[in-house]
């Protein structure tokens, strides 16, 4: 579901290299490089909480353990999403 906010990312990131620093592609892709996860994070995961909660009206989801690598990646990209923003730049170890 994310792939095309991607898409639109990696074009906003050539244009933004093709034109230099002082292009306005920098800060369109630098937005939309973060957008897809925040609609993720910030919409997608509350809506399938509260989606359980209306079925079953139980206070938590039980999470298998076999997706513990998942939520783990999740939540280190989640975290790492605000080491960029008080950086207030994105570097070569943020693009890896």
């Amino acid at each position: 579901t994310v792939l095309p906010e991607y898409a639109v990312d990696l074009y906003y990131a050539h244009q933004a290299g093709a034109a230099g620093p002082g292009s306005p592609y920098v800060h369109y892709a630098a937005a939309n490089m973060t957008g897809a996860n925040r609609l993720l994070v910030g919409l997608a995961w509350p809506l399938v909480v509260v989606m359980h909660w209306m079925r079953d009206r139980h206070r938590a989801i039980t999470l298998a353990p076999a997706n513990a690598v998942e939520i783990g990646f999740l939540l280190l990209a989640s975290l790492y999403a605000f080491v960029i923003l008080f950086r207030g730049s994105i570097g070569l170890l943020d693009f890896a």
